[in-house]
């Protein structure tokens, strides 16, 4: 009793629990079925804010009726403010797992993290392992950066509500290498009508890759097809001189 002045209304959810107007305190308190009186909203002091944060930084003024629903919503008659006002139950807090992460040395990235539930707004940080080299995240849930190292990084990432909740989500990123050709520049000697196969090969970028020729030409009878196969049965001696392009997905080619 010494915790309460004027309680004038009160709400039993299923589970026992006991909510109560405690209007002179300007607050809705909640007596558990376990015995433990939590304060749920209102600050002590008259007034009228907090709409969306976290109910027990909110201001009543009045508040002489408690109501509760089935999903646990609870309904406080906010009579000086002339509101109905309804305190949610907080979600718990879940990170939206980003699609496949990779990028490419010399290039920037730009990658804004998501979550769901608890009480925004939110404030992310890398709690174990570390970001790939030149690679930041923000408070704000931002990854940025320009990429300056080759390699796999593992790190996990924090995200807190407003109200101190937290959740984490372990992240694997690869960077690739830039883009370039591994294949001799020499090709292996064909043997005239009988059939010749070869494949070009590259590394780095963003597989997969496109490969064609910008200039000179194949042997004659020979051919090469975007995966960069070079197939067929030459029909002619002699030495051919010719240029390939390779080309990731991010249409980067060299």
């Amino acid at each position: 009793p010494d915790q309460l002045s004027g309680p004038q209304g009160a709400a039993v959810d299923a589970a026992g629990n006991v909510y109560i107007a405690d209007a002179a305190n300007y607050r809705v308190l909640e007596l558990t079925a376990s015995g433990t009186l939590v304060l749920l909203a209102g600050t002590g002091v008259s007034g009228f804010s907090g709409d969306g944060g976290l109910a027990s930084a909110a201001r009543l003024s009045g508040c002489p009726q408690v109501a509760v629903d089935t999903a646990g919503n609870v309904y406080v008659s906010d009579y000086n403010n002339g509101r109905i006002r309804v305190l949610r139950p907080v979600q718990t807090i879940s990170i939206t797992p980003p699609a496949a992460l990779s990028g490419i040395v010399g290039t920037k990235l730009s990658l804004t993290l998501a979550a769901t539930g608890g009480v925004p707004p939110y404030s992310w940080s890398v709690v174990s392992g570390s970001l790939p080299a030149g690679l930041t995240l923000s408070s704000a849930g931002v990854l940025s950066g320009t990429l300056t190292a080759a390699g796999t990084s593992s790190f996990t990432v924090q995200v807190t509500d407003s109200g101190a909740n937290t959740t984490t989500l372990a992240l694997s990123i690869t960077i690739n290498g830039t883009l370039s050709i591994t294949s001799s520049a020499t090709l292996p000697v064909g043997v005239l009508g009988a059939q010749y196969s070869q494949t070009l090969a590259a590394t780095g970028g963003a597989p997969p890759y496109t490969w064609s020729i910008t200039s000179g030409k194949l042997p004659a009878g020979l051919a090469l097809s975007s995966s960069g196969a070079i197939t067929g049965t030459p029909s002619a001696t002699g030495t051919a001189s010719f240029t390939v392009q390779v080309s990731d997905s991010l249409k980067v080619a060299v």
